[in-house]
Protein backbone atom coordinates (compact mmCIF):
# COMPACT_ATOMS: atom_id res chain seq x y z
CA UNK A 1 0.00 0.00 0.00
CA UNK A 2 1.40 3.42 -0.68
CA UNK A 3 2.32 5.86 1.78
CA UNK A 4 1.08 9.07 -0.15
CA UNK A 5 -1.64 11.41 0.95
CA UNK A 6 -5.12 9.92 2.13
CA UNK A 7 -6.42 12.94 -0.52
CA UNK A 8 -3.99 10.83 -3.22
CA UNK A 9 -5.53 7.64 -2.26
CA UNK A 10 -9.30 8.46 -2.28
CA UNK A 11 -8.94 9.96 -5.62
CA UNK A 12 -7.28 6.98 -7.38
CA UNK A 13 -9.84 4.92 -5.42
CA UNK A 14 -12.76 6.66 -6.93
CA UNK A 15 -11.29 6.51 -10.17
CA UNK A 16 -10.48 3.15 -10.15
CA UNK A 17 -13.92 1.83 -8.80
CA UNK A 18 -15.79 3.87 -10.79
CA UNK A 19 -14.51 2.26 -14.22
CA UNK A 20 -14.76 -1.02 -13.07
CA UNK A 21 -17.85 -0.63 -11.58
CA UNK A 22 -19.67 0.25 -14.75
CA UNK A 23 -17.65 -2.28 -17.06
CA UNK A 24 -19.13 -5.11 -14.35
CA UNK A 25 -22.00 -4.73 -13.19
CA UNK A 26 -24.15 -6.92 -15.42
CA UNK A 27 -22.33 -9.46 -13.42
CA UNK A 28 -24.29 -7.93 -10.14
CA UNK A 29 -27.41 -7.95 -11.72
CA UNK A 30 -27.69 -11.36 -13.10
CA UNK A 31 -26.37 -12.52 -9.28
CA UNK A 32 -29.31 -10.67 -7.94
CA UNK A 33 -31.89 -12.81 -10.16
CA UNK A 34 -30.22 -16.00 -9.27
CA UNK A 35 -30.34 -15.30 -5.58
CA UNK A 36 -34.03 -13.91 -5.73
CA UNK A 37 -36.53 -14.04 -2.73
CA UNK A 38 -38.66 -17.17 -3.35
CA UNK A 39 -39.66 -17.95 0.30
CA UNK A 40 -41.36 -14.56 0.21
CA UNK A 41 -43.58 -14.82 -3.20
CA UNK A 42 -46.53 -15.96 -1.04
CA UNK A 43 -46.53 -12.80 1.29
CA UNK A 44 -46.52 -10.11 -1.38
CA UNK A 45 -48.53 -9.90 -5.13
CA UNK A 46 -45.48 -7.29 -5.90
CA UNK A 47 -43.57 -7.91 -9.49
CA UNK A 48 -40.25 -8.65 -7.15
CA UNK A 49 -42.29 -12.15 -5.72
CA UNK A 50 -43.65 -13.19 -9.55
CA UNK A 51 -39.87 -12.57 -10.93
CA UNK A 52 -38.70 -14.37 -7.59
CA UNK A 53 -40.52 -17.83 -9.23
CA UNK A 54 -39.63 -17.51 -12.64
CA UNK A 55 -35.81 -17.15 -11.49
CA UNK A 56 -35.71 -19.66 -8.49
CA UNK A 57 -33.81 -22.33 -9.95
CA UNK A 58 -32.48 -20.21 -13.06
CA UNK A 59 -28.70 -20.85 -14.00
CA UNK A 60 -25.92 -17.98 -14.59
CA UNK A 61 -26.00 -18.96 -18.66
CA UNK A 62 -30.43 -19.06 -18.45
CA UNK A 63 -30.76 -15.61 -16.16
CA UNK A 64 -28.48 -14.00 -18.80
CA UNK A 65 -30.33 -14.97 -21.68
CA UNK A 66 -33.75 -14.38 -19.93
CA UNK A 67 -32.91 -10.72 -18.57
CA UNK A 68 -31.61 -9.87 -22.52
CA UNK A 69 -35.27 -12.06 -23.80
CA UNK A 70 -37.40 -9.88 -21.35
CA UNK A 71 -35.44 -6.73 -20.63
CA UNK A 72 -33.17 -5.75 -23.70
CA UNK A 73 -29.64 -5.52 -23.05
CA UNK A 74 -30.07 -2.43 -20.89
CA UNK A 75 -31.29 -4.08 -18.28
CA UNK A 76 -28.05 -5.15 -17.34
CA UNK A 77 -27.17 -2.17 -16.46
CA UNK A 78 -29.93 -1.29 -14.31
CA UNK A 79 -28.95 -0.12 -10.34
CA UNK A 80 -26.25 1.48 -12.20
CA UNK A 81 -26.49 4.81 -10.43
CA UNK A 82 -26.68 3.38 -6.98
CA UNK A 83 -23.87 1.40 -7.96
CA UNK A 84 -21.62 4.04 -8.83
CA UNK A 85 -23.32 6.34 -5.98
CA UNK A 86 -21.68 3.65 -3.86
CA UNK A 87 -18.14 2.54 -4.69
CA UNK A 88 -17.20 5.89 -6.48
CA UNK A 89 -16.92 7.25 -2.49
CA UNK A 90 -17.23 3.65 -0.51
CA UNK A 91 -14.03 2.70 -2.70
CA UNK A 92 -12.35 6.19 -2.36
CA UNK A 93 -13.01 5.64 1.28
CA UNK A 94 -11.62 2.70 1.40
CA UNK A 95 -8.74 3.08 -0.04
CA UNK A 96 -8.08 6.18 2.19
CA UNK A 97 -8.83 4.28 5.18
CA UNK A 98 -6.43 1.62 4.57
CA UNK A 99 -3.73 3.93 4.19
CA UNK A 100 -4.75 5.37 7.02
CA UNK A 101 -5.31 2.26 9.11
CA UNK A 102 -1.97 0.48 7.61
CA UNK A 103 -0.03 3.92 8.53
CA UNK A 104 -1.44 3.70 12.20
CA UNK A 105 -0.32 -0.06 12.26
CA UNK A 106 3.36 0.63 10.51
CA UNK A 107 4.21 3.26 13.00
CA UNK A 108 2.76 1.06 16.06
CA UNK A 109 5.19 -1.67 15.30
CA UNK A 110 7.75 0.59 14.38
CA UNK A 111 7.83 2.12 17.89
CA UNK A 112 7.40 -1.30 19.91
CA UNK A 113 10.32 -3.00 17.38
CA UNK A 114 12.40 0.57 18.05
CA UNK A 115 11.83 -0.09 21.98
CA UNK A 116 12.19 -3.42 22.07
CA UNK A 117 15.41 -4.25 19.73
CA UNK A 118 16.68 -0.23 19.84
CA UNK A 119 16.94 -0.74 16.17
CA UNK A 120 15.81 1.19 13.24
CA UNK A 121 12.22 1.17 12.41
CA UNK A 122 13.22 1.35 8.86
CA UNK A 123 12.00 -1.33 6.54
CA UNK A 124 8.85 -2.59 9.27
CA UNK A 125 6.35 -4.49 7.42
CA UNK A 126 3.02 -6.04 8.20
CA UNK A 127 2.52 -9.22 8.62
CA UNK A 128 -0.40 -11.10 6.99
CA UNK A 129 -2.70 -11.33 9.47
CA UNK A 130 -1.90 -7.63 10.27
CA UNK A 131 -3.19 -6.92 6.64
CA UNK A 132 -5.80 -8.72 7.11
CA UNK A 133 -6.72 -6.67 10.03
CA UNK A 134 -6.13 -3.29 7.84
CA UNK A 135 -8.53 -4.71 4.99
CA UNK A 136 -11.01 -6.33 7.79
CA UNK A 137 -11.42 -2.92 9.85
CA UNK A 138 -11.79 -0.40 7.26
CA UNK A 139 -14.00 -2.22 5.30
CA UNK A 140 -16.41 -2.87 8.26
CA UNK A 141 -16.33 1.37 8.38
CA UNK A 142 -17.51 1.90 5.29
CA UNK A 143 -20.07 -1.00 4.76
CA UNK A 144 -21.93 0.96 7.86
CA UNK A 145 -21.65 4.14 5.76
CA UNK A 146 -22.74 2.57 2.14
CA UNK A 147 -25.31 0.01 3.40
CA UNK A 148 -28.10 2.38 2.38
CA UNK A 149 -27.35 3.08 -1.24
CA UNK A 150 -26.63 -1.17 -0.99
CA UNK A 151 -30.43 -1.41 -0.35
CA UNK A 152 -31.27 0.75 -3.07
CA UNK A 153 -28.96 -0.60 -5.85
CA UNK A 154 -31.13 -4.72 -4.96
CA UNK A 155 -33.83 -3.08 -5.33
CA UNK A 156 -33.44 -1.73 -8.56
CA UNK A 157 -31.53 -4.76 -9.83
CA UNK A 158 -34.21 -6.79 -9.07
CA UNK A 159 -37.61 -5.13 -10.43
CA UNK A 160 -38.86 -6.30 -13.69
CA UNK A 161 -42.33 -5.59 -15.22
CA UNK A 162 -44.28 -2.81 -13.80
CA UNK A 163 -41.43 -0.83 -11.66
CA UNK A 164 -41.93 -0.25 -8.39
CA UNK A 165 -39.51 2.58 -8.54
CA UNK A 166 -38.63 4.81 -10.94
CA UNK A 167 -35.37 5.66 -10.32
CA UNK A 168 -32.54 5.95 -7.91
CA UNK A 169 -34.29 9.14 -5.98
CA UNK A 170 -38.24 7.47 -6.13
CA UNK A 171 -36.58 4.23 -4.74
CA UNK A 172 -34.68 6.08 -1.53
CA UNK A 173 -38.11 8.50 -1.03
CA UNK A 174 -40.77 4.97 -1.50
CA UNK A 175 -38.41 3.01 0.73
CA UNK A 176 -38.69 6.21 3.16
CA UNK A 177 -42.31 6.54 3.31
CA UNK A 178 -43.77 3.22 2.80
CA UNK A 179 -41.33 1.42 5.29
CA UNK A 180 -39.21 2.90 7.42
CA UNK A 181 -35.29 4.39 7.74
CA UNK A 182 -34.32 1.02 9.72
CA UNK A 183 -35.19 -0.65 5.60
CA UNK A 184 -31.84 1.08 4.43
CA UNK A 185 -30.14 -0.98 7.01
CA UNK A 186 -31.33 -3.93 6.26
CA UNK A 187 -28.56 -7.07 5.57
CA UNK A 188 -26.24 -4.78 7.71
CA UNK A 189 -24.88 -7.29 9.45
CA UNK A 190 -24.56 -9.84 7.01
CA UNK A 191 -23.47 -7.00 4.63
CA UNK A 192 -20.28 -6.59 6.94
CA UNK A 193 -19.71 -10.10 7.91
CA UNK A 194 -19.41 -10.61 3.77
CA UNK A 195 -17.55 -7.47 3.38
CA UNK A 196 -14.84 -7.46 6.20
CA UNK A 197 -13.79 -10.90 5.75
CA UNK A 198 -13.72 -10.27 2.24
CA UNK A 199 -11.03 -7.36 2.28
CA UNK A 200 -9.65 -8.71 5.31
CA UNK A 201 -8.98 -12.09 2.96
CA UNK A 202 -8.52 -10.47 0.08
CA UNK A 203 -5.78 -7.60 1.07
CA UNK A 204 -3.78 -10.66 3.13
CA UNK A 205 -3.91 -12.53 -0.02
CA UNK A 206 -3.04 -9.86 -2.64
CA UNK A 207 0.03 -9.05 -0.76
CA UNK A 208 0.98 -12.52 -0.51
CA UNK A 209 0.59 -13.49 -4.18
CA UNK A 210 2.12 -10.00 -5.37
CA UNK A 211 5.09 -10.76 -3.02
CA UNK A 212 5.64 -14.59 -4.50
CA UNK A 213 5.02 -12.91 -7.84
CA UNK A 214 8.11 -10.28 -7.65
CA UNK A 215 10.31 -13.12 -5.69
CA UNK A 216 10.05 -15.48 -9.43
CA UNK A 217 9.81 -12.31 -11.28
CA UNK A 218 13.64 -13.01 -12.89
CA UNK A 219 11.42 -16.31 -14.57
CA UNK A 220 9.77 -14.17 -16.36
CA UNK A 221 11.44 -10.99 -17.01
CA UNK A 222 9.82 -9.22 -19.98
CA UNK A 223 6.03 -9.68 -18.59
CA UNK A 224 6.83 -8.98 -15.26
CA UNK A 225 8.72 -5.86 -15.67
CA UNK A 226 5.53 -3.88 -15.35
CA UNK A 227 3.57 -3.25 -12.21
CA UNK A 228 0.36 -3.36 -13.87
CA UNK A 229 1.07 -7.46 -14.59
CA UNK A 230 1.52 -7.55 -10.58
CA UNK A 231 -1.22 -6.29 -9.84
CA UNK A 232 -3.82 -7.85 -12.18
CA UNK A 233 -2.66 -11.28 -11.57
CA UNK A 234 -2.44 -11.37 -7.59
CA UNK A 235 -6.02 -9.11 -7.80
CA UNK A 236 -7.29 -11.98 -9.48
CA UNK A 237 -5.89 -14.80 -7.52
CA UNK A 238 -6.90 -12.71 -4.26
CA UNK A 239 -10.63 -12.36 -5.79
CA UNK A 240 -11.50 -15.55 -6.42
CA UNK A 241 -10.07 -17.01 -2.47
CA UNK A 242 -12.12 -13.73 -0.95
CA UNK A 243 -15.38 -13.97 -2.86
CA UNK A 244 -15.50 -18.48 -2.58
CA UNK A 245 -14.97 -17.65 0.95
CA UNK A 246 -17.83 -15.03 1.88
CA UNK A 247 -20.30 -15.93 -0.85
CA UNK A 248 -23.02 -17.55 2.03
CA UNK A 249 -23.03 -13.99 3.77
CA UNK A 250 -23.52 -12.22 0.49
CA UNK A 251 -26.95 -14.93 -0.35
CA UNK A 252 -28.00 -14.14 3.28
CA UNK A 253 -28.06 -10.46 2.37
CA UNK A 254 -29.24 -10.20 -0.79
CA UNK A 255 -32.50 -12.11 1.12
CA UNK A 256 -32.94 -9.90 3.67
CA UNK A 257 -32.92 -6.35 1.48
CA UNK A 258 -35.15 -7.93 -0.76
CA UNK A 259 -37.51 -9.33 2.00
CA UNK A 260 -38.50 -5.87 3.34
CA UNK A 261 -39.24 -4.93 -0.57
CA UNK A 262 -41.56 -8.10 -0.73
CA UNK A 263 -43.44 -7.01 2.50
CA UNK A 264 -42.73 -9.73 4.45
CA UNK A 265 -40.74 -8.15 7.11
CA UNK A 266 -43.94 -5.19 6.80
CA UNK A 267 -46.72 -8.12 7.86
CA UNK A 268 -44.40 -10.40 10.21
CA UNK A 269 -42.11 -7.71 12.17
CA UNK A 270 -39.59 -10.35 13.79
CA UNK A 271 -36.66 -9.77 15.52
CA UNK A 272 -33.31 -9.64 13.63
CA UNK A 273 -32.23 -13.09 15.32
CA UNK A 274 -35.22 -14.62 14.37
CA UNK A 275 -35.74 -13.08 10.82
CA UNK A 276 -32.13 -14.40 10.44
CA UNK A 277 -33.13 -17.92 11.09
CA UNK A 278 -36.11 -17.88 8.89
CA UNK A 279 -33.53 -16.61 5.96
CA UNK A 280 -31.23 -19.12 6.52
CA UNK A 281 -34.09 -22.01 6.96
CA UNK A 282 -35.48 -21.27 4.01
CA UNK A 283 -32.80 -21.30 1.38
CA UNK A 284 -32.05 -24.78 3.37
CA UNK A 285 -35.64 -25.99 2.24
CA UNK A 286 -35.58 -24.41 -1.27
CA UNK A 287 -32.03 -25.57 -2.18
CA UNK A 288 -30.16 -27.65 0.40
CA UNK A 289 -26.27 -26.62 1.42
CA UNK A 290 -25.96 -25.86 -2.11
CA UNK A 291 -28.51 -22.67 -2.24
CA UNK A 292 -25.33 -20.77 -0.09
CA UNK A 293 -23.83 -20.86 -3.52
CA UNK A 294 -26.55 -19.54 -5.41
CA UNK A 295 -25.63 -17.21 -7.49
CA UNK A 296 -22.03 -17.65 -6.66
CA UNK A 297 -20.71 -17.99 -10.65
CA UNK A 298 -21.16 -14.56 -11.45
CA UNK A 299 -20.43 -12.77 -8.52
CA UNK A 300 -17.02 -14.67 -8.63
CA UNK A 301 -16.03 -13.76 -12.14
CA UNK A 302 -17.69 -10.35 -10.92
CA UNK A 303 -15.33 -9.89 -8.07
CA UNK A 304 -12.65 -11.48 -9.14
CA UNK A 305 -12.39 -8.74 -12.35
CA UNK A 306 -13.15 -5.79 -10.57
CA UNK A 307 -10.41 -6.88 -7.48
CA UNK A 308 -7.76 -7.25 -10.54
CA UNK A 309 -8.98 -3.87 -12.57
CA UNK A 310 -9.27 -1.60 -9.79
CA UNK A 311 -6.29 -2.68 -8.28
CA UNK A 312 -3.78 -2.31 -11.07
CA UNK A 313 -5.80 0.80 -11.85
CA UNK A 314 -5.48 2.01 -8.79
CA UNK A 315 -1.76 1.66 -8.38
CA UNK A 316 -1.72 2.60 -12.65
CA UNK A 317 -3.01 6.15 -11.23
CA UNK A 318 -0.98 6.51 -7.57
CA UNK A 319 1.89 6.41 -10.13
CA UNK A 320 0.86 9.15 -12.22
CA UNK A 321 -0.43 11.26 -9.69
CA UNK A 322 2.83 10.52 -7.51
CA UNK A 323 4.57 11.69 -10.83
Amino acid sequence: MSDSSPGKNLLSGSLAATTTALCLQPFDVIKTIMIGAPSFSKTSQSVMSSRARIAQQMTFREASKWIVQTEGYAALWKGSVPSLLRVAPGSGMYFMTISIVSKAFHEYKARKLARINRQSPDGVQLSVFEMALVGFSSRAMVAVLSNPISVVKTRLEYQSGKKVYSGTVDAFVKICRSESPRAFFSGLVPTIARDAPFSGIYLASYKTVKGKLEAYSFAFPSVMQHNSVYAALSGTCAGIVATLVTHPADVIKTRVQLSYATGHMQKNPLSWAKHFAQIVSSILAEHGWRGFMRGALPRVLKRSMSAAFTWTIYEYLMQVIIR
